[in-house]
């Protein structure tokens, strides 16, 4: 933002012989919010919001003179001469730029459609009923999308025989831009538990299958060695 002296000076009234374009008129410093003359250079109070453009501009079309006497332009063309568009700034400048774009687009194509967050209930880490160890984890899905959604909630190819998924293997259904909580419950007989097992569970969209979000969870259950009878003796322990 800057004010052309060469042109603009000196000032003097519309018919006043060797004048130049400034009439003095001094409205770019009544609507100027910081209260500069920017006739002055520039100024560390000038925000940049261009009304003294605006007003210079009108008084200009008044006066039947050229706009642009303020403007937005560089120190080598207010000094007379020619902005130089290609140089080493503008250049370096560009390429940030394409590399910022690249990254951001890039960024917005790995976005999933489906928020997603699993949880294991607070409490105890595990249950042990009727021969089975059961563990409850809390399942949050988030729709992106702005239509309603089917999800199939399972567990992983690759899960221990025997683990099986309950209360969230039906397809789940998400409203538009809404969110659907339900509780997870993974079982495993108790005498396949060999120790903490560590395990995927993958949401996907339904029916294409497209959106695929996977999440690791922990199988938590009894000391494995508690199940061993010589382990339980009280004479093992007996001197």
């Amino acid at each position: 933002m800057g004010y052309d002296k060469t042109r603009g000076e000196p000032r003097g009234k519309v018919n006043t012989p060797g004048a130049g374009d400034c009439i003095n008129c001094r409205r770019c410093v009544q609507v100027c919010p910081t209260g500069i003359d920017i006739r002055n250079g520039l100024q560390l109070e000038c925000i940049g919001c261009a009304a003294c453009v605006d007003a210079c501009d009108d008084i200009m079309a008044k006066v039947g003179r050229k706009p642009g006497l303020i403007r937005h332009d560089s120190l080598a063309a207010f000094k007379g001469g020619r902005t130089r568009w290609v140089r080493p700034r503008t250049v370096l400048y560009g390429l940030l730029l394409a590399c910022g774009m690249i990254v951001c687009s890039l960024s917005l194509l790995a976005v999933k459609p489906v928020g997603v967050s699993l949880n294991r209930l607070t409490g105890a880490p595990y249950f042990v009923n009727n021969g089975e160890i059961r563990n409850q984890f809390q399942l949050r899905l988030v729709n992106k999308r702005p239509r309603p959604a089917v999800y199939r909630v399972a567990l992983a190819p690759d899960a221990p025989e025997g683990l099986r998924l309950t209360d969230a293997a039906d397809a789940v259904e998400v409203p538009a831009l809404g969110e659907v909580v339900k509780t997870v419950v993974l079982t495993l007989p108790k005498d396949h538990f060999r120790g903490p097992i560590k395990t995927q569970l993958s949401i996907s969209t339904e029916p294409d299958g497209r959106a695929q979000v996977a999440r690791e969870l922990e199988f938590l259950g009894p000391d494995p060695r508690l199940q061993n009878d010589e382990y339980l003796n009280p004479k093992n322990y007996l001197r």
